[in-house]
């Protein structure tokens, strides 16, 4: 099925990676994840994060990623599947590592991004493994390197 895909930056100096679509398709294509056929990607800083990680997710705090799948099984059409990833570029690079291309960790966090919207989490030890297996083949094909996050949020049980 293809994928409506597009992208928004709400900070006017930040210019996303390339790469990102190829990304994307692959998981669709290559790995058969499930995912809603509308998907938008924003960027977007610390306050926005902020406000909507203690909406829905009650921490009052900014973070690097937020997924949003409002597709339910039961809606019939297309159009309404819709799913969202929210990417906070100025926390990733203040948290990746110094030697990281900041391009790359926001690539690493999408695909991160994209195995969530699939319907994979990370509450448990066994989800964890599961959704780092499928990050690791994307990782591995796309960017030709095996999974290394810095989320703090991933390792939370």
């Amino acid at each position: 099925m293809p994928v409506n895909f597009h992208i928004f930056s709400e900070n006017q100096k930040f210019n996303p990676p390339a790469g990102l679509k190829k990304i994307l398709v692959f998981a669709v294509d290559k790995l058969k994840l499930k995912i809603p056929p509308n998907i938008n990607l924003i960027f977007t800083g610390n306050r926005k994060i902020k406000t909507l990680n203690r909406k829905f997710r009650g921490l009052n705090k900014p973070t690097d990623i937020l997924t949003f799948n409002y597709s339910s099984k039961q809606e019939k059409n297309p159009e309404a599947k819709i799913g969202e990833i929210f990417i906070n570029p100025d926390y990733i690079q203040k948290n990746s590592k110094k030697e990281e291309d900041p391009n790359q960790s926001i690539k690493k966090i999408f695909i991160h991004g994209i195995v969530h919207l699939a319907g994979y989490d990370h509450k448990t030890k066994e989800q964890r493994k599961k959704m780092q297996a499928i990050e690791q083949k994307i990782q591995k094909a796309v960017l030709g390197e095996r999974l290394l996050t810095n989320n703090p949020n991933y390792l939370e049980l």
